[in-house]
């Protein structure tokens, strides 16, 4: 029995040790405040993330609504090309359908590859039961 333990030590440590390398780091931002300061703020926060973790793996997402979402307009947007450069680079951005409805905002003014969601705090709510990890703008 003595012979066995430590390779089942390190059968476990090797598990645990793969285990670790595939964590990935998942961030659900919320945004839902007006203005190019307050959205310069969370594409910084974005940005610096990225930054932070390097080649670990990350999946982030920005949920847009209320006055978050004009962060997403398309045209006559001065943060299109940060917008943008982190869409490539894996971004996610969703849009609120209540808030693009409420404000009778049509699909066409903002971002093609933006998602559209059927609530932006209800997006926000799932993703933080699938245990995403929360952060506001």
């Amino acid at each position: 029995m003595m012979t066995k333990l430590p390779s089942l030590l390190l059968v476990s440590l090797a598990l645990f040790a793969s285990a670790m390398a595939q964590t990935k780091h998942r961030i659900v931002v919320e945004l839902d405040t007006p203005g190019t300061a307050s959205y310069g703020f969370a594409l910084n926060n974005i940005e610096n993330l990225k930054k932070a973790f390097g080649t670990e793996p990350v999946e982030i997402e920005i949920v847009c609504h209320g006055s978050g979402l004009d962060m997403l307009f398309s045209h006559g947007n001065k943060l299109a090309p940060r917008i943008q450069k982190l869409q490539k680079s894996g971004v996610q951005f969703a849009a609120c359908n209540n808030t693009l409805k409420g404000r009778k905002i049509g699909k066409d003014r903002i971002f093609s590859f933006v998602t559209v969601v059927d609530s932006g705090t209800a997006e926000v709510i799932r993703k933080q039961e699938a245990g995403w990890s929360y952060l506001h703008r």
